[in-house]
């Protein structure tokens, strides 16, 4: 018997432009949809029931709306159901500034994900600090996760504009209070933070009697003494309440105390910067040297699915220079090149994904090393080409302006340096004539270098990182071997203790903390390694992920 089968790719279009033109000619609709802002418009049980769990219960059940021939949708706007039923009927829907609120409500209500979706994806396109907060809350009404978290991650990355607008100052109390507490607020220092707190406090006269409770989500004891000085015991109002006095007293005490004293209360969150790197989830591995020549390129790894992909080149290719990130942003510092040891600094814009030239630092420097405290960036020790040097530039990013700041206790370079509790660590490397062991601890409140106990064993180029509240120690070289070992710091009982080994010896290691995880990529262990590997503290294992594109060696990493 014969036989052919077709099928049509056009007939199910006709079909629902044949249904939507019945609703233009009121034709053949068994029911009237109607709104509280008087749209009256007819339409088919059966298409609706078809796209929407909430009409097909409505209409098939034993709901009182199952038997009606009007039917009023109470809280739905007109717009909304119009928009709507163009998507039914057409297949397409357009969303504008004036009607996404209207149109999440009806989807939300009517069950239709596909368009909870769209106006999710068309909210985040719209997320400025002015609104941000407003769709946080939209989200949050509307059980919009995805939706939530982006908006949330915003807000607390573009902290300090958010704070300036009006959506800020008309936080109710709670809201306010999980903000200014929340560990991944992104500020240069935690001045930003206090001044956003009483900016909320004054925007309204009722708001005074929260004055003391608000003061507690601020990290006052972080603050420099000279805005101590300056900004809070000028504060006549703070003063005269005895709940912020005390807080102020505890302040002031701390910022005298001695880095030993500081140490203990490295798990003290009222006593640490804030770590706005919660949200990073990319490492990006820059510049370096390769084939015996300084490059430029960058890669960036997604560690949920194990790829690099290639990231912005710097303006100058370089290797020997040290790496950080604040606020988002990357700070790429001196190195070396073509026979230039050099002091110019590159910042990676993330909002603009370029590099941007930034004012030198005041001593050209190889082999250094660098991290942010408090809104500044601190270059320390490296070699300036004729001395291995002990001197520190720092950066202020609010002046815009490079200062020195007291120099190590010894000169240092192949060193680490890392920031951890608010302290700046400066560990191991070459002083010119021996390896070195020992550590030394830098106090930003006192502008003061003291020492700390020192590693095990002498090592240089290795990788540093901080990590819940412990610094490690990865790889390096001893002046005879290219190590494997990892040690780690604790600095409440000022203590170092052996952790689990690399998988393979590397000296000239850059590590990075990303998602709770230290990552160690390429080195040189008498080969140049593009290999990276994961340590995962609470397994105390490493394993080995996805090879970077090239071997790199002397070379910058961080995470954003």
């Amino acid at each position: 018997m014969a036989k052919f089968s077709y099928k049509s790719s056009a007939n199910s279009h006709r079909v629902l432009q044949g249904l939507f033109s019945q609703i233009g000619l009121k034709e053949l609709c068994d029911v009237t949809l109607e709104t509280e802002d008087g749209l009256s418009i007819a339409v088919h049980r059966n298409v609706l029931a078809a796209v929407s769990p909430y009409f097909r219960a409505m209409f098939t059940g034993n709901l009182l709306e199952s038997g009606k021939d009007r039917i009023l949708l109470k809280g739905i706007a007109g717009v909304a159901l119009q928009a709507l039923l163009d998507y039914v009927y057409t297949s397409s829907i357009e969303i504008f500034d004036d009607n996404v609120e209207e149109v999440l409500n009806a989807a939300c209500a009517f069950q239709i994900p596909e368009i909870i979706n769209v106006c999710s994806e068309f909210l985040k396109e719209q997320l400025h600090p002015s609104n941000c907060l407003g769709i946080l809350a939209l989200a949050d009404r509307f059980s919009c996760e995805e939706l939530a978290n982006e908006a949330h991650k915003y807000t607390v990355k573009h902290f300090g504009r958010v704070s300036e607008c009006d959506e800020f100052k008309a936080l109710p109390f709670n809201e306010i209070k999980l903000l200014l507490n929340d560990e991944n607020i992104c500020v240069r220092s935690e001045e930003e933070v206090f001044e956003a707190a009483l900016a909320w406090v004054n925007a309204s006269e009722d708001r005074c009697k929260e004055l003391a409770e608000i003061l507690t989500c601020v990290r006052l004891p972080i603050l420099s003494p000279s805005y101590l000085t300056e900004h809070v015991l000028t504060n006549e109002t703070l003063l005269a309440d005895d709940e912020c006095k005390l807080m102020i007293d505890e302040a002031m005490l701390y910022a005298s105390s001695p880095s030993s004293v500081k140490r203990q209360q490295v798990y003290h969150s009222r006593m640490q910067p804030r770590m706005p790197t919660g949200f990073a989830d990319a490492l990006v591995a820059v510049g370096g040297l390769y084939t015996g020549n300084s490059v430029a390129s960058a890669e960036r790894y997604n560690m949920y699915t194990d790829e690099w992909t290639e990231f912005p080149s710097l303006l100058t290719p370089r290797y020997g220079f040290a790496i950080t990130q604040l606020c988002g942003n990357i700070y790429c510092l001196g190195g070396y090149h073509n026979g230039e040891f050099l002091k110019a600094v590159e910042v990676f814009d993330a909002e603009q994904n370029i590099w941007i030239s930034k004012p030198p630092m005041l001593t050209a420097r190889k082999y250094f090393g660098a991290d942010c405290l408090y809104g500044k960036v601190y270059a320390v020790g490296g070699s300036d080409g004729q001395h291995r040097i002990a001197s520190v530039d720092c950066y202020d990013t609010f002046t815009k302006e490079w200062t020195a700041t007291a120099p190590m206790l010894e000169p240092r370079m192949y060193h680490g340096v890392v920031a951890l509790g608010g302290l700046l660590y400066a560990v191991g490397g070459h002083s010119g004539t021996v390896r070195l062991s020992s550590v030394e601890c830098y106090d930003p409140q006192t502008d003061s270098w003291t020492k700390v106990a020192a590693m095990s064993k002498p090592r240089s180029v290795a990788g540093i990182a901080a990590l819940n509240g412990r610094i490690y120690v990865v790889g390096g070289f001893d002046g005879h071997d290219y190590l494997k070992d990892v040690e780690c710091y604790d600095p409440q009982t000022d203590t170092w203790l052996s952790v689990a080994p690399l998988n393979r010896a590397r000296s000239a290691v850059s590590v990075a903390i990303m998602k709770g995880r230290l990552f160690a990529l390429g080195g040189f262990n008498g080969q140049f390694l593009d290999s990276v590997e994961m340590f995962d503290p609470q397994e105390n294992i490493w394993a080995t992920v996805a090879s970077m594109s090239i071997p790199r060696v002397h070379f910058g990493v961080t995470v954003i």
